[in-house]
């Protein structure tokens, strides 16, 4: 009926709606929030000059929390995404051993913190064969951390977590448990456990967060082809088993990997000429102070107009190019640069704080080579130039 099309019709723009208020949100913390976490970090690296201890201490107090805050930030934005259909994972074959260790790695000192035993438990397999899935790096990690970060807060001091790895051969899956000698959960409150923004009674007094992480948890081993369990009672800790699709290679696959030569990375000339262009002064200036401090030559623009005339004037070799900016957006600017026979061979690295699913396919249609999502760190920074330009 006509009532139901324009009910359905009214849904539709509100979720239209919603997206592009995300979208825009995204936009409004990360740009501030990237500032405050860059200046952290130029003042950390001394390149204002030396610090003290105290002074340092400071430093990371910020940085932790600017950490905590862009998480959060994250997490509401993933869900827009998942909600919307439109978190796609780059999938690629992933070594599962070499993503436990490298998450243990990441929330170990957290929880030698709290005098915990953090290890990692490798049981017998049914096979000889490589641990491997199929399956975003990133986003795996997200899954260990997130369980790993949960299991040492509510740990008490002393007790211990465990990363335990498994496989079957049979069932063709592997499976990742993480194992708490905390105070267990309840069966009645285990069913609350991955709905979004759920937080239990026991915890809440402890908890930090948006209620997301578990939910995220559960989303992301689903889009792996996997699933999240959960082991506990109060008082006998908790044991979230995540299952995953054992990817077993052909002979051909092996033979290629066993065969692959040893590439050796050139190594990168740090003079060579960079232009910057962002109509943020806060996010110009760290930016330049650090690639300088870094040995870059470096010069920088407020607009796209004056960055393109810049470019041809200095002929730079590589332009970090924001994409959010009045009259002339970074996404006309890099175009022009692309049909531009005197630019068109410029490395390009779009920075953008908006979150949208489409927003990277648009920059490297666009033409840039690289895409890096505010707010960025300094280091990320620049190990995507020397990317660039090896």
């Amino acid at each position: 009926s006509l009532t139901l099309q324009e009910d359905k019709n009214n849904l539709i723009q509100v979720a239209q709606i919603k997206d592009e208020f995300m979208a825009n949100l995204s936009h409004e913390l990360r740009t501030p929030l990237g500032v405050i976490l860059n200046i952290a970090d130029l003042l950390k690296q001394e390149v204002y000059g030396e610090i003290n201890p105290k002074q340092k201490q400071v430093l990371d107090t910020i940085e932790e929390s600017g950490e905590h805050l862009l998480a959060l930030i994250n997490d509401v934005l993933m869900l827009s995404k998942i909600e919307a259909g439109k978190l796609k994972l780059e999938l690629e074959v992933v070594g599962i051993e070499e993503i436990c260790e490298s998450c243990l790695r990441l929330v170990r000192e957290t929880g030698y913190k709290k005098s915990l035993s953090i290890q990692m438990d490798n049981q017998a397999f049914d096979a000889e064969a490589p641990l491997i899935v199929q399956g975003e790096p990133r986003r795996l990690k997200q899954i260990l951390v997130n369980l790993l970060s949960n299991a040492i807060k509510f740990t008490p001091v002393g007790g211990s977590v465990t990363l335990r790895l498994a496989a079957s051969l049979e069932q063709q899956m592997i499976y990742l448990s993480v194992i708490d000698t905390g105070a267990g959960i309840s069966k009645e409150e285990q069913t609350l456990l991955f709905k979004p923004f759920s937080q239990l009674n026991n915890r809440k007094n402890n908890q930090e967060g948006t209620g997301l992480g578990l939910y995220l948890v559960m989303c992301l081993s689903e889009l792996h082809g996997g699933r999240v369990s959960i082991n506990s009672d109060v008082g006998q800790g908790c044991e979230f088993v995540v299952a995953l699709p054992w990817y077993l290679p052909s002979v051909e696959l092996a033979m290629l990997e066993t065969e692959a030569e040893i590439i050796i990375e050139p190594e990168i000339d740090h003079a060579v000429k960079i232009v910057l262009i962002d109509d943020h002064l806060e996010n110009l200036n760290a930016f330049k102070d650090y690639l300088d401090f870094k040995g870059y030559y470096i010069k920088t623009a407020d607009s796209a107009k004056s960055g393109l005339a810049l470019i041809k004037q200095w002929q730079a070799q590589l332009v970090l190019m924001d994409i959010q900016m009045p009259e002339m957006d970074g996404l006309e600017a890099i175009r022009c640069l692309r049909q531009d026979e005197m630019t068109q061979h410029i490395r390009i690295i779009a920075l953008t704080a908006l979150a949208t699913p489409a927003d990277r396919e648009n920059c490297l249609a666009a033409g840039a080579d690289h895409y890096l999502s505010k707010p960025v760190s300094l280091k990320r920074l620049v190990e995507t130039i020397e990317q660039c330009l090896a």
